[in-house]
């Protein structure tokens, strides 16, 4: 039995335009399923009360915020899970080369089980792409202040604009697998399971979320301008070689800010922090498909 978790939010609230299709497919293909609407993360848990693990499916309909809210179901109660991207920006679905079609989607149904890693972040976070801190954790605060008209990249780029204006370098120290790598100003640290976060910002372009590792990217203390510049980069994936940026991998890192600092949880804002400790969950999901990116 297929069990679809859908966020009606997803895809700025438009996915009432794609749902029709998806539902029609899986009739036409002779699945079996049943459809649960979620509008908040903790209702993904209410609704699966005798659900089985070893004959039914979670599908998370929807975007990030889905995927992350019903991993954390799939992993606490045993589940396989698979994923139609619906929503947004469906960035960790886009890491992993999936297409958005609901045909594919349901394809990937009858592939391979591949186990793929989630990171943890102080033992109750969990994560599918990334913590970031400071600027971009910043931008996507401010993001939320953003004239309704607009949308996607214009609206991130307000906010760029916006926060080009309070972005501070503070002080960090970064510990690795229990070794320090970096001690010294820096704009932002982002610790990435996933390649991108954001809307398509590929902020560690090597990372693989099934390589039981997290790829730890260090920006630097740096100019206002300079920042600027290098936004369009991230974009591409073309920062990785510049001299103010360090990409390590681990394990396990702690994050240590001299004040409070911006942070979000694959786009979604968490109280400031001085601290944090963040461990690799490896194999934990056991995720429908190949992983297109990667084989």
């Amino acid at each position: 039995m297929l069990r679809l978790i859908v966020n009606p939010n997803a895809s700025r609230g438009h996915l009432e335009d794609k749902l029709p299709a998806l539902l029609s497919a899986l009739r036409l293909k002779g699945f079996t399923y049943t459809q649960h609407i979620t509008h908040k993360p903790e209702e993904v848990f209410e609704v699966a009360q005798g659900w089985d693990p070893i004959n039914d499916t979670l599908l998370a309909v929807g975007g990030d915020g889905t995927v992350q809210s019903v991993a954390r179901l799939a992993i606490q109660k045993g589940f396989r899970m698979g994923i139609v991207p619906f929503g947004s920006a469906n960035d960790f679905a886009s890491c992993l080369g999936w297409s958005t079609r609901p045909e594919d989607a349901l394809r990937r149904l009858s592939e391979t089980v591949t186990p793929v890693d989630l990171g943890l972040m102080d033992g109750n976070h969990l994560f599918v792409n990334g913590l970031g801190m400071g600027f971009d954790a910043l931008a996507g605060k401010l993001s939320y202040d953003a004239p309704k008209q607009l949308t996607g990249m214009p609206r991130y780029g307000w906010a760029v604009a916006k926060g080009l204006r309070q972005m501070e370098n503070l002080q960090v120290q970064i510990i690795a697998d229990g070794r320090e790598i970096y001690s010294g100003k820096s704009f932002l640290v982002s610790i990435m399971n996933s390649t991108r976060y954001g809307g398509g910002f590929k902020v560690a372009p090597q990372a693989h979320p099934a390589d039981g590792l997290l790829d730890v990217v260090i920006g630097k203390e740096i100019s206002k301008p300079v920042l600027a510049g290098v936004l369009p980069l991230v974009l591409m994936g073309q920062h990785t070689a510049l001299p103010y940026v360090i990409i390590a991998r681990a394990r396990e890192v702690t994050v240590r800010w001299e004040k409070p600092q911006v942070c979000h949880l694959d786009g979604e804002m968490l109280p400031d922090c001085t601290e944090c400790h963040v461990q690799v969950q490896p194999s934990v999901l056991q995720l429908q498909g190949r992983l297109n990116a990667y084989t």
